[in-house]
């Protein structure tokens, strides 16, 4: 019994290395990431233009941060929205100006500030 599922799972993983294409020795390309704070992101114009600047220096991720002082810089039910611009969704921008441009868009959370 303990013989089937080594050898089960030895097969998993080897399908899986293969469907990943690491066992054929390639790699995932690099990631170049611009860091936007929660002061960088106050309107859709900042936003747009942060992506152009992604886009003019051959950045490939953005990195934004959606939650800090206790306040959410998108719209949430849990939190209270951002007092650096009240109704302005940082996240939702960053999703819709990213994509368009191609830039990978990833959120953060500031908790202890």
């Amino acid at each position: 019994m303990k013989g089937k599922f080594v050898l089960g799972m030895t097969c998993l993983f080897f399908v899986m290395a293969v469907l990943s294409g690491t066992a054929f020795g390639q790699v995932d390309p690099e990631t170049r990431m611009l860091w936007l704070t929660r002061w960088d992101c106050t309107s859709d114009a900042a936003m747009q233009e942060a992506v152009d600047y992604c886009v003019d220096h051959h950045f490939n991720t953005l990195l934004v941060q959606v939650y800090g002082d206790g306040y959410a810089l998108y719209n949430s039910s849990f939190v209270p929205h951002s007092y650096i611009n009240p109704g302005f969704d940082a996240l939702a921008s960053a999703v819709q100006k990213g994509q368009a441009a191609g830039i990978e868009v990833h959120a953060y959370i500031n908790m202890l500030n």
